[in-house]
C-alpha cells in the first residue's frame, strides 16, 4: 500500500509540473496560438476517451495493476518528446496519447484500491491518497514556476515530467495485490449493465459538471492571472501551492467530518464554495492593483480547494460503492470517462469563453456548477444506499 501511495505522489508531482503550464508551454515555448493549443488539447483528449472507456473490460478480467504501470510508461515517453512539438497535429497526437494513458491509469485506480478496503474506509484511503497527490502537485507547480520564465525552462518542465512518470511506473512494478480480475458471466457482459444503470449515468454527468469547476483553477486560472489580471509571474504557482496546502491540511479533518453525513449531503456543501470562487473571479480585471489581484486569485483558489476536498474524494468513493463488485472496472472506466470528458472539453470551452470576456468565463462556470445541485438531490433517492446515502460506516 505504501508503494502505491508513493506512486500516486510521484504521479501528481508530474501533473503539478505540467497541467498548470500546459497552455503556457504550447503558446510561449512552442509558438502556438492560444486557440490552436486549446483546440489541439481538446481534440486529442476527446479521441482518448474511447480508450479509457474500453479499458474497463480489461480491468475486470486481468486486474488493474498492469494498466497502471503501462499508463505511466506511455506518459513518460510522450512527455520526453514534447519539446519537439511544432504543429497542431503534433500537439493533438501527444495529447491523445497522454490522455489515453491517463484515462486508463485512473480507471484502474479505484478498483485497485478496492482490493484493499471497502465501505467508508475507501473514503479515508482516497483522502490519504488525495493528500499525498496534492502535496506532489503543489511541489511540482512550485518547482515548475522556477523554470516557466524561459523556453529552455519550459522544456525542462516536460522532461522532468517524463522522469516522474517513469519513476512512478518503476515503484509499482511487482506490487503484490493478489488477483483483482474477476470472471464475468457472458450474459452480464452482453446486457451492458453499466449503460442500463441510469442513476449511475446521472452520477457520471454530475461528475462532468464538478470536474469542469475544479479543473478551471488549474487549466485557465493561471493564464487569466497573467494575461487578463496582469498579475506577477509567480502568482499562478502561488495560487496552486496555496490551494494544495489547503487540500493537504483539510483533507483528513474534512473527510472525518463528512463521515457523519451522507456523501450526498457533503457533496451539496461543495457547490457553494465553487460558485462563490467564480463570482469573485468574475469581478477581476486588468485595471486592478497588483496587491488586489493577488488577494483575488489566492482567495478564489482557497475557496476552490475547500470544494475539491469534498467533491473529488466523495464522488470517486460514491461511484465505486455504486458499482457491482464484478463490474467495477467497467463502472470505473465509465466514471473516469466522464471525468476525462470534462478535462477534454475544458481547454476549448475555457479559451472560447475567455475570448468573450473574463466575466463570461466565470459566470458560465458558476451556472454549470449550480446545475449539479438538482442532480445530486435526485441521486440521493435513486442510487444504492452505499453510494450517496451512507453515513458513519
Amino acid at each position: 500500500m505504501r508503494r502505491l501511495l508513493a506512486a500516486y505522489s510521484i504521479d501528481s508531482l508530474g501533473s503539478g509540473l505540467w497541467f498548470p503550464f500546459a497552455l503556457i508551454f504550447f503558446t510561449r515555448a512552442q509558438g502556438q496560438t492560444l486557440q490552436s493549443a486549446g483546440l489541439a488539447m481538446t481534440v486529442g483528449s476527446v479521441l482518448a476517451l474511447a480508450v479509457g472507456l474500453l479499458s474497463g473490460g480489461i480491468i475486470d478480467r486481468i486486474g488493474p495493476l498492469r494498466l497502471i504501470v503501462g499508463g505511466n510508461v506511455v506518459r513518460a515517453c510522450v512527455f520526453a518528446t514534447y519539446p519537439f512539438v511544432d504543429s497542431f497535429w503534433h500537439m493533438a497526437v501527444g495529447t491523445f496519447l497522454i490522455f489515453a494513458a491517463d484515462r486508463v491509469f485512473w480507471s484502474a485506480n479505484v478498483p485497485l484500491l478496492s482490493a484493499f478496503l471497502n465501505g467508508r474506509t475507501v473514503d479515508k484511503l482516497l483522502g490519504t491518497a488525495t493528500m499525498l497527490q496534492t502535496a506532489g502537485l503543489g511541489i511540482g507547480a512550485a518547482a515548475a514556476s522556477l523554470l516557466a520564465g524561459s523556453v529552455t525552462g519550459l522544456h525542462w518542465i516536460a522532461w522532468a515530467n517524463a522522469i516522474s512518470f517513469a519513476l512512478a511506473a518503476v515503484v509499482v512494478v511487482g506490487l503484490k495485490v493478489g488477483r483483482t480480475g474477476v470472471e464475468i458471466p457472458e450474459a452480464e457482459v452482453l446486457r451492458g449493465h453499466v449503460w442500463r444503470d441510469r442513476p449511475f449515468l446521472q452520477l457520471s454527468l454530475t461528475q462532468v459538471l464538478l470536474t469542469l469547476a475544479g479543473s478551471s483553477f488549474v487549466i485557465i486560472l493561471p493564464l487569466v492571472a497573467l494575461d487578463v489580471f496582469r498579475g506577477p509571474q509567480w502568482l499562478p504557482s502561488a495560487a496552486i501551492v496555496l490551494g494544495n496546502v489547503a487540500i493537504v491540511a483539510l483533507q483528513r479533518p474534512v473527510i472525518a467530518f463528512a463521515s457523519r453525513w451522507s456523501r450526498g449531503s457533503a457533496l451539496l456543501i461543495a457547490v457553494p464554495f465553487y460558485v462563490v470562487a467564480f463570482i469573485v473571479l468574475a469581478t477581476g480585471g486588468p485595471g486592478w492593483a497588483t496587491a488586489a489581484v493577488v488577494v483575488l486569485v489566492l482567495g478564489a483558489s482557497l475557496l476552490g480547494a475547500v470544494a475539491e476536498v469534498l467533491a473529488n474524494t466523495l464522488m470517486t468513493a460514491a461511484a465505486n460503492s455504486a458499482a457491482p463488485a464484478h463490474l467495477r472496472g467497467r463502472y470505473s472506466a465509465l466514471f473516469q470517462t466522464a471525468w476525462g470528458s470534462a478535462d477534454a472539453i475544458a481547454p476549448v470551452v475555457f479559451t472560447a469563453l475567455l475570448t468573450i470576456g473574463n466575466q463570461a468565463l466565470w459566470i458560465v462556470l458558476a451556472l454549470t456548477t449550480l446545475a449539479a445541485v438538482p442532480l445530486l438531490i435526485r441521486l440521493r433517492r435513486r442510487l444504492p444506499p452505499a453510494a450517496l446515502l451512507t453515513a458513519g460506516e
